[in-house]
């Protein structure tokens, strides 16, 4: 991956967790509406999204904004940026293992294009090797989960705005979404799938597909969301 590439993820991992973590508290104090730049932190956060998506586009090479929050080798304990570190960290680790999958899986090693089933099958490498072996309520399972997301939610904003369009090879973010994130049963409250929730919310606003809130769960939401989200795309 390039540079910029890298950038974006690290923005992504730290807008996300601050999204949700402002979502959550506004959910918490009976609010109806939730204002995305509602305050400073999510303003920061916002911002990182917003240089980081026009230096990957651009030259990949702007200098990181120096008055917003940045990765750090020693962050504060349990800050933002630890947060975003630990997740960057999981999600980057999903992208490789994709990628290691194409060998392991004795996929071409000279392709144009890899064909969507063999993505499917490279995301399902993955997504095995990083959440296998852990029980549902192991806190690791729950930090690996979300990098899994984060990464796929990464890819999905780059791809709203065009989801009518022929995806070729690649399945769509939120279909890599739904089987990736399906086949594995993790505790904590359905946090994975209310993260997840909240971020399409995010993304798909402008889009005017909007999710069902009053689902009787977070992963029958979620399953209403993509469902929603494929259909505006088959239209």
């Amino acid at each position: 991956m390039p540079i910029a590439g890298l950038e974006y993820l690290w923005t992504c991992a730290y807008n996300y967790w601050v999204v949700t973590e402002e979502y959550s508290a506004s959910q918490h104090a009976g609010r109806e509406t939730f204002d995305a730049t509602g305050n400073a932190r999510l303003q920061a956060a916002a911002r990182l999204v917003d240089w980081s998506t026009k230096n990957l586009h651009n030259t990949g090479m702007a200098p990181w904004p120096q008055n917003l929050p940045s990765p750090a080798l020693a962050p504060k304990h349990v800050s933002d940026v630890q947060v975003a570190n630990e997740l960057f960290l999981s999600a980057l680790g999903w992208i490789v293992h994709h990628e290691i999958g194409h060998i392991v899986l004795g996929h071409p090693a000279i392709v144009v294009s890899w064909t969507q089933q063999q993505e499917k099958d490279a995301d399902r490498y993955a997504t095995d090797w990083v959440l296998s072996g852990l029980e549902p309520n192991d806190l690791r399972l729950r930090k690996r989960a979300l990098g899994v997301a984060i990464a796929l939610l990464c890819l999905q904003s780059l791809e709203v705005g065009s989801i009518r369009s022929e995806h070729g090879s690649h399945p769509p973010a939120h279909t890599r979404l739904g089987y990736c994130l399906g086949c594995y049963e993790i505790g904590q409250q359905e946090n994975i799938e209310a993260f997840v929730v909240v971020i399409l919310q995010l993304l798909f606003h402008e889009e005017g597909i909007t999710a069902n809130i009053h689902g009787e769960s977070f992963r029958a939401i979620l399953g209403d969301f993509l469902f929603n989200i494929d259909r505006n795309g088959d239209t």
